[in-house]
């Protein structure tokens, strides 16, 4: 039985994200959805208004609902953290999502603004700080990870620090005993087994295609080996 009311701030697919886990699997029914009024393009979703945030108190006061703020990690998640300043300065409580799958074998201590969906694997004795997202994450034990940090489908050893606003993207693997300095942007792919410095960029540049390359004019076997600049 839902027994708290929860208003999701956003109208993106990370709201979309939020309004289906917290309605499957908490404690929250979700009763509406607000963003500010020059974001404002649709009035509904789900069934649900879509209310002004510079006007929600007059509709939906703080005593009477929570508020998870959903948005990507924008410029780092600094965006998010600004928002959630916001929402609180208005009196909002803001509310974590933590799967019940991870809830059942080792729940991680977490601060508000949380989102740990059921695709995530957490060991015991980690520690997360506040407004951080785990999407499909792997996490060894005696980890710590500060505020406003997104991981997409990573993997981390044990005792590993992350310190705040950092990005670590999908298939990343980060060795044990690491420490990932403060606003760095773990890219796709990458792997780590050193100390990152902070505000460190790390990319792996993928599979793209060449743009103006036909395939029919390289010569993959000719001994000049300048026919493979264009690979």
């Amino acid at each position: 039985m839902k027994t708290k009311k929860l208003i999701v701030y956003g109208i993106g697919a990370q709201a979309e994200l939020a309004y289906a886990y917290f309605e499957k699997d908490s404690e929250y029914k979700v009763v509406a959805f607000t963003v500010e009024q020059s974001y404002l393009y649709k009035n509904e979703m789900f069934g649900l208004s879509v209310i002004p945030f510079e006007s929600i108190e007059r509709h939906i006061k703080s005593n009477e609902a929570d508020m998870f703020v959903a948005i990507g990690p924008i410029k780092l998640s600094t965006v998010l953290e600004a928002v959630c300043d916001k929402a609180r300065e208005k009196g909002y409580a803001l509310a974590s999502f933590c799967s019940s799958v991870i809830k059942h074998s080792f729940e991680p201590s977490y601060g508000y603004n949380c989102f740990f969906d059921n695709g995530c694997r957490l060991h015991p004795f980690i520690k997360i700080g506040n407004g951080v997202t785990l999407g499909g994450t792997g996490i060894g034990h005696h980890v710590e990870i500060g505020d406003f940090s997104f991981l997409s489908a990573a993997t981390l050893g044990g005792n590993i620090i992350i310190e705040d606003h950092v990005f670590i993207g999908m298939g990343a693997v980060i060795k044990e005993g690491v420490r990932i300095g403060r606003g760095s942007l773990i890219g796709m792919g990458c792997l780590i087994t050193k100390d990152v410095a902070p505000y460190s960029v790390y990319g792996v540049s993928g599979t793209k295609v060449r743009r103006g390359v036909d395939s029919r004019t390289i010569q993959l076997f000719k001994e000049n080996k300048s026919s493979f600049k264009a690979l």
